[in-house]
Parts: C-alpha cells; sequence; structure tokens
C-alpha cells in the first residue's frame, strides 16, 4: 500500500502547528493522526494557538476529516486557524477539495473558534465564494446527508426516545436527496436501513464510547457513489472512477475494490466518534493488554454474536446495536477502525474469520470509526 507522508508538527512556544499532507487518506489517517490527537489532548493552556495548515491538501477522506474537525471542536478555549488552499485559475486539484468542504457541508462542521486564511495571509470570511467551484467536484451531486458533527450531550432533553425522533428528522430532511438518485420502490427501504443504521451506531455512541466525559462527538455524512459497474456513464467519467477507485483501494485498508467494481451504484455511510472505542465497551484495559488484537474479539462479540458490552445499559432489545446493523441490512459491505486495527468484509459474513488488517503505530486514534456500504442495484430507469 502507499503511504503519504505523515504530518509534519511544528511546536514553537505558544505556537502549534499541524501542516497535512497532499493527501490525507484513511491509511495514513489511521497511522499518524493517534500522535496527533494525544498531543491537542494534553494541550491545556488556553493561549496556545493552534494551526492547521491545509493549504496543500488536493484530497482528504471523510473519516479523516471529520476526525480532525472533533478534536478541533475539543479544543473549544484555544484559538484555531485552519489554513485553506488558494482557489486555482487554472481548476487544479485545490479547487476540488474547497467544493468539496463546501457542497458536502464540512465546512459546517468546524467550531465558531476556527478562522480561515488562504495560504495563511488572508482570512476567510464567506465560503460561498467557492460556490462557483462545486462543477470540479469528484464526486458530483452525490450528498444525501451532509456532513454533520455534533455534542449529543447539547442535544436538550435527550433519551433514547428524543435521540430516536432527532435522527428520524435528519433523515426525513434527506427524503428529497434519496428519491432523487434511488428508483422510487426501493427509496422507502433506503430510507430505514439508513435510520436503522444511524441509531443503532449514534445511540450507542452516547450510551457506551464517552463513560467519562459530558462531552459525546459523533460525525456523519452519507453519499451516493457510482460503482464501476455503471454502463449509463461516459467514457471519460469511466476513466475518471476507475483511477479514482484505484487510488483509494490503495489508501484505504480493508475497503476491498471488488465490492464496487461489480456494483451500478452504492449508498456510503461514514460515522465517527473519539470516545474510548467499541473493544474497551468489552474488555478492560488489563484484557486488552493480554490480547494483541483485541478489535477483531470484539467485534465478534458485538458484530457477529450480539453479545452485549460489559458496560451496557441498554434494555430495549436482547441484542446490541451492530448485530442489529448485521442481521438487518441486507447485503453490503462494512469497514471500521478501532484500537490497532482495521475490520472489513462484506456481509453477510460467510467465514467465522473476521478479515482485517493491523495499524503498526505506537499512538492509536482514540475513538470508534465505521464505514457502511449499501449496494442500490441498477440505475434509475433500468430496473431488472
Amino acid at each position: 500500500m502507499k503511504r503519504d507522508y505523515p504530518i509534519e508538527i511544528i511546536i514553537d512556544n505558544n505556537e502549534y502547528k499541524f501542516i497535512f499532507p497532499e493527501k490525507y487518506r484513511n491509511l495514513s489517517w489511521s497511522e499518524y493522526f493517534g500522535e496527533i490527537q494525544n498531543i491537542l489532548r494534553n494541550i491545556s493552556d488556553i493561549n496556545i494557538k493552534v494551526i492547521f495548515d491545509l493549504s496543500k491538501v488536493t484530497w482528504i477522506d471523510p473519516l479523516p476529516l471529520l476526525s480532525l474537525q472533533i478534536s478541533i471542536a475539543e479544543l473549544n478555549k484555544n484559538e484555531i486557524r485552519v489554513y485553506l488552499p488558494r482557489i486555482d485559475a487554472n481548476y487544479g486539484y485545490s479547487n476540488k477539495i474547497l467544493a468539496f468542504l463546501l457542497s458536502e457541508g464540512f465546512f459546517e462542521c468546524f467550531p465558531n473558534n476556527v478562522s480561515f486564511y488562504e495560504d495563511s495571509e488572508t482570512i476567510v470570511k464567506n465560503f460561498l465564494k467557492y460556490d462557483k467551484l462545486i462543477g470540479e467536484l469528484q464526486y458530483s451531486n452525490c450528498s444525501i446527508i451532509k456532513a454533520h458533527l455534533v455534542n449529543l450531550y447539547e442535544i436538550k432533553d435527550i433519551k433514547e426516545l428524543s435521540l430516536d425522533k432527532w435522527i428520524y428528522d435528519i433523515i426525513q430532511k434527506a427524503r428529497y436527496n434519496i428519491k432523487n438518485k434511488v428508483e422510487s420502490y426501493k427509496a422507502e427501504e433506503v430510507i430505514n436501513r439508513l435510520q436503522t443504521l444511524l441509531f443503532e451506531t449514534i445511540s450507542n455512541v452516547y450510551e457506551h464510547a464517552y463513560p467519562k466525559n459530558n462531552n459525546k462527538y459523533v460525525g456523519f455524512y452519507v453519499r451516493f457513489r457510482n460503482g464501476y459497474a455503471n454502463t449509463s456513464i461516459g467514457n471519460e467519467e469511466r476513466k475518471k472512477l476507475k483511477y479514482l477507485i484505484s487510488e483509494e483501494h490503495d489508501n484505504s485498508p480493508m475497503l476491498q475494490k471488488y465490492f464496487i467494481d461489480n456494483l451500478f451504484n452504492f449508498i456510503e455511510v461514514f460515522i465517527i466518534d473519539s470516545g474510548c472505542g467499541l473493544t474497551s465497551n468489552y474488555f478492560t484495559e488489563k484484557e486488552k493488554k493480554g490480547n494483541i488484537y483485541p478489535f477483531r474479539s470484539a467485534w465478534d462479540k458485538a458484530f457477529i454474536k450480539g453479545i452485549r458490552g460489559i458496560n451496557s445499559n441498554k434494555k430495549s432489545t436482547q441484542k446490541g446495536g451492530l448485530y442489529t446493523i448485521n442481521r438487518s441490512l441486507g447485503n453490503n459491505y462494512i469497514c471500521a477502525r478501532d484500537e490497532n486495527e482495521w475490520i472489513g468484509h462484506s456481509l453477510p459474513l460467510r467465514s467465522s474469520i473476521v478479515p482485517s488488517s493491523p495499524i503498526y503505530k505506537d499512538d492509536q486514534i482514540k475513538g470508534f470509526s465505521l464505514i457502511k456500504r449499501i449496494p442500490r442495484g441498477l440505475p434509475r430507469g433500468k430496473r431488472g
């Protein structure tokens, strides 16, 4: 697998600066961001200025971006600066990342204490100037649910029922996008599946991810994508899609290429938190140290067998939320990261062995993240 250069870290008196590479993908994020997350969580002086330099970035995957935004949200008392790329008059790749941040809702996920600059010089006050770049997106017209970053603790009177209602409202707002991209006979099925997926994962974040912290951050994003088997796209679009899928495969552990190669189109869901992780809900710290790869053991308990965690207090169902996802969402693909591993496989899982890929780093990212891919079959108007 290709390796991006690690993020450059510069610490100088009262300023911390993190310079991101040109491509910030799932692989490089999982290998390097744990160190940065640890540094940021140990900043106790509110007078320290923190700079995230994205001025050279031309591609960033959704999970790494949401992970960065959660870490920024945790620094809610410090001055934060984000350096953005300048608009390229020659239609360069920097335009694509700016269009992505705007069109998919990621600008709105940055906290209020963030100031934006172009190449560290000019302050950016109005993101709408990037609207003219939307046509340069790599994945155009793909939004189903734009990026959200929320502190679940701040949602008023949060109980399971009100959380359910909150998620229901988000899904209802996405109805138009879903029905515009999915055949009418499939739309309600997609809506129900998304509601189940978001409710089970986000309620798990609220109940288990932050046992000793009032801040309960979760990020999520849902989009629609073409698979390589989609014969309705033109030659140029197919050539670009082949390149993008190949790059993704090289830089995303356990996101298997065969799944996209054989699909016309699919829905892709990203969910992430920065809490204790799934594994810590099944094993104590002592037990984890005695298991080289505890995540795959926790995954087997939670996802395959439906065993509830040691800290579970949810009584509404016998089985856990991930087990519900496994059993209720049909044929699809799931990929997750926790502790020192990536796990990824098609559903239903036809083997007793959980496919996984280790992350060989001392500083691992805190939190659980998940990518879910739901096939939508034939394009609109080509039901068969």
